[in-house]
């Protein structure tokens, strides 16, 4: 897909605050960014509940480049920004959570480095990932404890049984953790190499990354990357799954009102140029009165807009269908040629925020 329509189709979800997760995409947290001893930017703490929460801040510490140095005498690591959980409590009621608040994710693949650095109570830290909040979500954990790598789930705020393996926990020193997950299977690498037997769990769909800690478990943490598969939003799937069961469409668009914004937008469309795109009266009256507008535009083509309802029946939407013209073609008969469509279109959305959300 061209830049320039990725750019189009997510700068309108910037504008309202809902960026929608449509395709194939990379996030490289830029930590050199961040403010030195502050919590990182676009980081929420937590935990969940009946537990204490941690200090999260950035920080400075020796990290080993990517690549081997050129020569012997180049310095075999350098000072980085790194993420760092320091606070000091004695408290085995302690899980200190940080999540990335800026993005939720479904099928992904996540990578950073750890380093555990201290703890007297405890000696563990790891991931989170698909939360819904400090209460939902699964976790991998690096146990320096019992020398095991461990997955656990939580959900609202019930803690599953661990499943762990042995694993070789190296204590202040730097480890690559990766957590793969495609629908309900879920894949954990430490170092490049399968510890844990592939997982299948379905509790959680989607949700937010993060790091975590326990107890009074001081650990850092580097090289942050998670490639993802972004959702279609329920817009973008209707157009497509309408035109697979009418072929003949020649083309949809989908417009609604967005939050803070004034008039109709495209939120779907069978050309992604459009999206975002402004919409006109005809489709402000569409929505606004309930009403069908039809159109002419040439000789071999019409165009006819419909209403689409959610389910209590009012209109939250305007669907402009492109159909081919045929011979002797009325009005009403365009209008009852769209009608089906529109009729499979409204089973599927229950409210004005499943299109953009």
């Amino acid at each position: 897909m061209p830049d320039l329509k990725m750019k189009k189709l997510l700068l309108l979800f910037i504008l309202v605050g809902l960026i929608p997760q449509l395709f194939a995409a990379e996030l490289k947290l830029d930590l050199g960014t961040y403010e030195i001893n502050k919590r990182p930017a676009g980081f929420h703490s937590g935990a969940p509940r009946g537990f204490e929460e941690g200090d999260w801040r950035t920080l400075l510490d020796d990290i080993a480049p990517a690549l081997p140095p050129l020569t012997p005498k180049a310095q075999s690591v350098t000072k980085q920004r790194v993420i760092g959980q320091v606070g000091e409590s004695m408290n085995r009621k302690r899980w200190p959570i940080l999540l990335y608040k800026e993005e939720e994710f479904t099928n992904l693949k996540m990578t950073a480095k750890i380093k555990i650095t201290g703890g007297i109570l405890n000696q563990m830290a790891g991931f989170v990932f698909r939360a819904s909040s400090a209460d939902d979500f699964y976790s991998i954990r690096l146990n320096a404890d019992a020398q095991k790598l461990e997955f656990i789930k939580a959900v609202d705020g019930n803690f599953g049984e661990a499943i762990g393996v042995p694993a070789e926990i190296k204590k202040g020193e730097w480890q690559e953790l990766t957590v793969t997950c495609e629908n309900a299977q879920i894949n954990v690498l430490l170092d490049g190499k399968k510890v844990i037997p592939t997982l299948n769990d379905t509790s959680h769909a989607s949700g937010m990354i993060g790091f975590f800690t326990m107890g009074d478990t001081k650990a850092l943490f580097a090289d942050i990357q998670t490639t993802y598969t972004r959702r279609i939003p329920l817009a973008q799937m209707l157009i497509r799954d309408m035109q697979e069961k009418y072929p003949r469409l020649l083309g949809i668009q989908i417009f609604t009102e967005l939050p803070k914004k004034e008039g109709t937008y495209v939120v779907g469309s069978t050309d992604l140029d459009d999206v975002g795109e402004a919409g006109g009266d005809v489709e402000a009256d569409v929505i606004g009165k309930a009403a069908m507008a039809y159109g002419g535009k040439d000789r071999k083509t019409i165009t006819v807009v419909m209403p689409l309802r959610d389910r209590n029946g009012d209109p939250i939407a305007a669907v402009r269908f492109k159909m081919k013209k045929f011979p002797g073609q009325t009005q009403n008969a365009a209008f009852s040629r769209a009608m089906p469509i529109i009729s499979d279109m409204q089973e599927r959305v229950l409210s004005q925020s499943d299109l953009i959300e």
